[in-house]
């Protein structure tokens, strides 16, 4: 296997995390089910998401950090990689409003990923309560 160093600006991004900053960056797609072609269900989803995976391959991969020199940080395969991990539902009581959904969006991006696994998610809120 090619060796996958992170480049200097995704040192930079991970650098800058400390307290409340986050590196990450997020997008919101609201999908309204059409009458030809209902939403994916979340298990439909990881599957169609999933069976792509191979064209991106930093997807599967983690971050190994190196205490010596940014130099030395590589992404690694995640021998571990879940996509139940990486897409999931977000647990709420019925449909939300939009301004429940941006309280959502908020939180989601207080949170920081998990750099023992691939750095990035799928959220999925299920029902919006305007359909």
């Amino acid at each position: 296997m090619q060796l996958d160093r992170l480049s200097a600006e995704d040192v930079k991004i991970l650098d800058l995390e400390a307290g409340n900053i986050r590196g990450h960056v997020c997008k919101v797609v609201v999908l309204r089910p059409g009458e030809a072609r209902p939403l994916a269900t979340l298990d439909e989803l990881r599957a169609h998401v999933d069976a792509r995976l191979d064209a991106v391959p930093r997807l599967r991969r983690r971050l190994l950090r190196s205490p010596m020199t940014a130099g030395s940080s590589l992404w690694i395969d995640d021998e571990a990689f879940d996509i139940a991990r990486h897409i999931r539902a977000v647990e709420e009581p019925g449909p939300v409003g939009r301004e429940r959904l941006r309280e959502i969006v908020a939180e989601l991006m207080a949170q920081r990923l998990d750099r023992d696994h691939p750095l990035w998610r799928i959220d999925v809120v299920e029902a919006m309560a305007d359909g």
